[in-house]
């Protein structure tokens, strides 16, 4: 983690390593940035954990 970002092969990969896929992977990236816990980060190689996601927490 840098600055508060996270990369997302960092968070990708434990996903797939316990039976996740792809498909399940990206929506559940696209709904946390719906709901406002995570955003992209200009890069868009990177997220970030919003101050709102610490309400969930």
């Amino acid at each position: 983690m840098k600055d508060g970002r996270i990369f997302v092969e960092r968070v990708n990969e434990p996903f797939l390593t316990v039976g996740g896929s792809g498909g399940q992977f990206r929506a559940w990236i696209e709904r946390a940035v719906a709901l406002g816990r995570l955003r992209w980060h200009e890069s868009g190689t990177c997220l970030k954990i919003t101050e709102g996601a610490a309400l969930f927490a």
